[in-house]
C-alpha cells in the first residue's frame, strides 16, 4: 500500500509531518487533502478529505468553534469525545464510538467539539469533512487548538497536505513511473 511504502509520495508526506505535534511520531499523523479554496467561513479550506493509515491518530483537539459534518467514505475511525475545556492528554473521554463506511457524524460549537480520532482498524480510513462557522459567529478563529505532549494548548493551522487535483496527478505519475520499472 502506498501509504506504508517508503519513498512513495503519501508515505513521504506522513514522514515529513511526523514531528508536527511536538514529538516525532509517524502514527500521530494523517493526510489532509483539500477540495477547493479557503472561503473565510471556516478554519482553513471547508472541504477536506482525510486519509488515516491503520493505527494512526490525532491529538486531542477542537475545531475553533466551527461546525462540521463528517462522512466515512472507506474503513472506520474511532472517536473519543472530551469535555470542551479539557487540557490534559491523559483525560478520560466522556464518550467513545466508531464510525464505519457510510456513517455520518457531526461537530458544532457546543457538541463533540473536542475529540481525538484513531484508526483502530487493519486498513486505511478515508473521511470527508465540511466545516462552517455559525452565521452569528463573527469571531473566526483560524486554528484548531490541540493539547501538546507537554500538556499546553497549542495552535494548529489546518493546512493542506495536497490539493485533491495535485494529489491525484502525483499519484498517477508515481504509479506510471513504478509500473515502467
Amino acid at each position: 500500500m502506498r501509504l506504508e511504502t517508503k519513498g512513495c509520495i503519501l508515505n513521504t508526506r506522513l514522514e515529513e509531518k511526523a514531528s508536527g505535534f511536538g514529538k516525532r511520531d509517524i502514527k500521530g499523523t494523517y493526510l489532509r487533502i483539500t477540495l477547493g479554496q479557503r472561503l473565510g467561513k471556516s478554519p482553513g479550506v471547508p472541504y477536506v478529505l482525510e486519509i488515516w493509515p491503520k493505527g494512526h491518530y490525532s491529538p486531542v483537539h477542537n475545531h475553533g468553534n466551527a461546525n462540521a459534518i463528517i462522512k466515512v467514505l472507506f474503513g472506520s475511525i474511532h472517536f473519543m469525545i472530551y469535555n470542551k475545556h479539557v487540557c490534559a492528554t491523559d483525560s478520560k473521554p466522556l464518550k467513545e464510538f466508531s464510525a464505519m463506511k457510510g456513517d455520518i457524524t457531526w461537530v458544532d460549537r457546543n457538541w463533540y467539539q473536542t475529540h481525538k480520532l484513531i484508526n483502530k482498524s487493519n486498513d486505511l480510513c478515508a473521511s470527508i469533512q465540511c466545516y462552517n462557522y455559525d452565521l452569528e459567529d463573527k469571531t473566526h478563529w483560524p486554528y484548531f487548538d490541540y493539547i501538546s505532549n507537554n500538556e499546553n494548548m497549542a495552535e494548529f493551522m489546518p493546512d493542506s497536505d495536497f490539493g485533491f487535483r495535485e494529489m491525484h496527478e502525483n499519484l498517477v505519475m508515481e504509479y506510471k513511473g513504478r509500473s515502467n520499472k
